[in-house]
């Protein structure tokens, strides 16, 4: 995915899970060939992954309206994908991307008012 706005370097945002989930691949089975193991296991949540919501926060910097909403759409979209390709219920899923929501637009709303408090910082030129 790209940011084409022209106004910053161009990056490449590149989901965590790019490559092609084999679920054969990683069998739950145990050695023995009997039942699945049962187990609990607890993600790291795709909110606290700063890379991935900074890489959507900047690339929606430089996007408005109609490409904005198409571009989170589409990331929205393979996040959830990959998610449940892995294993993921289709709520929790849900509950995983729009916990990324929030944390890019409160990644965003962070970056403005940095922004905001530096331009307040800079000295008005002389004789104004």
């Amino acid at each position: 995915m790209f940011c084409s706005c022209g106004a910053h370097e161009t990056k490449v945002l590149t989901l965590p899970w790019t490559e092609d989930v084999n679920p054969r691949r990683h069998s739950l089975l145990p050695d023995s060939g009997g039942e699945p193991m049962q187990s609990t296991v607890t993600a790291f949540p795709l909110s606290r992954q700063q890379k991935l919501v900074r890489g959507i926060a900047d690339v929606l910097r430089c996007k408005r309206g109609d490409d904005a909403t198409l571009f989170w759409r589409d990331a929205a979209k393979a996040l959830m994908q990959n998610l449940i390709a892995r294993g993921v219920d289709p709520q929790s899923a849900e509950d995983e991307v729009r916990g990324v929501f929030y944390a890019v637009m409160g990644e965003m709303e962070a970056d403005a008012q940095v922004r905001k408090g530096r331009a307040r910082k800079t000295p008005a030129p002389a004789g104004v």
